[in-house]
């Protein structure tokens, strides 16, 4: 009996450390609303993508959160909405690449079905510059009636570059630059469509990524996103 109370005793710390330790995590934290804006190749607003985090609960080797997006154009008009789980089990970051999906309308007048095997990009809290990451691959459908579409995307060549400062609108923060190679392939009718980008993102270790960089095949610049405010409540 006393070996018993000793294991559950044992599971529940590990769950209270762990959950601590997740919390520190915007998209972990309980009705929290993160705003992220995007800005073209020149500086200038093009879209804004909120985000609302609703329940958060523990599931195996973790916690697991809910979080509802909303994508919105530089006028304020919702383009596209969805919801997506980000895990935590105290050693890694897990975002659902639901929301690694470029920013912009989806299926504006149809529904949209993503593939029901959930994809998570992991980030690992004590990452260091040299580490080499896991890749990922996500694909979604959309039936818009008469045309059903195909989207895959790829992340590949995940690579910790160096330890930098990032400031936002939102807070400074020590991350790690991240680089990543990254391929969108759309098949309409079976013929594709591909479209190969590099990109770097900033990670702060215990919080999440507040800044994203992405880059046309020629290596021009072509938009900037970055966390602009998070509020809790």
């Amino acid at each position: 009996m006393k070996s018993i109370f000793l294991f559950v005793l044992a599971c529940c710390l590990t769950f209270v450390s762990t959950g601590q330790i997740c919390n520190s995590y915007y998209f972990m934290m309980p009705n929290a609303t993160v705003e992220q804006s995007h800005f073209d190749d020149k500086g200038k607003l093009s879209l804004r993508t909120e985000y609302k985090v609703g329940e958060v609960k523990p599931v195996d080797n973790g916690s697991e959160a809910a979080v509802n997006q909303k994508v919105y154009d530089k006028k304020g008009k919702i383009m596209s909405e969805g919801v997506a789980n980000i895990r935590c089990d105290g050693d890694n970051l897990y975002i659902d690449m639901k929301l690694s999906m470029p920013a912009g309308p989806v299926a504006p007048n149809g529904n949209v079905e993503a593939s029901t095997k959930k994809v998570y990009i992991p980030y690992p809290k004590n990452m260091k510059a040299g580490d080499k990451l896991e890749n990922a691959q996500f694909s979604m459908s959309l039936d818009q009636g008469s045309i059903i579409q195909t989207i895959e995307l790829f992340v590949r060549n995940r690579q910790a570059e160096a330890a930098e400062k990032v400031t936002t609108p939102a807070g400074t923060w020590d991350c790690i630059k991240i680089s990543f190679d990254m391929e969108i392939v759309t098949r309409t009718a079976g013929i594709p469509i591909r479209i190969r980008m590099k990109g770097n993102e900033w990670y702060a270790p215990g919080f999440g990524v507040v800044k994203t960089q992405s880059f046309n095949k020629n290596g021009k610049l072509a938009g900037t996103s970055e966390i602009t405010s998070i509020k809790k409540m």
